[in-house]
């Protein structure tokens, strides 16, 4: 299951999408919210290489079911060029 999670992290999969999966395995177990920072900003690290639109960067996690305060540190921290 461990690996299980690193893999979605590194994918950059939502909290809600580990729920969802491993629910149907009869696992119930989810991210951390350092696990889930992590993964939204390997998720921005692979998608917006060139344009760095905040209201864009916001929307597009949202739509991945990141929670908003996990977008809100994510945004801030891929936009100042932090890690």
């Amino acid at each position: 299951m461990e690996r299980f999670k690193e893999k979605a992290i590194q994918k950059g999969k939502s909290s809600a999408y580990l729920r969802k999966r491993l629910f149907s395995k009869g696992v119930y177990d989810e991210l951390s919210h350092e696990e889930e920072l992590k993964s939204a900003i390997n998720l921005l690290e692979n998608k917006y290489r060139g344009e760095k639109e905040f209201y864009n960067i916001v929307k597009f996690l949202k739509n991945r079911g990141f929670s908003y305060s996990v977008i809100q540190e994510a945004v801030n921290k891929f936009l100042n060029g932090e890690k």
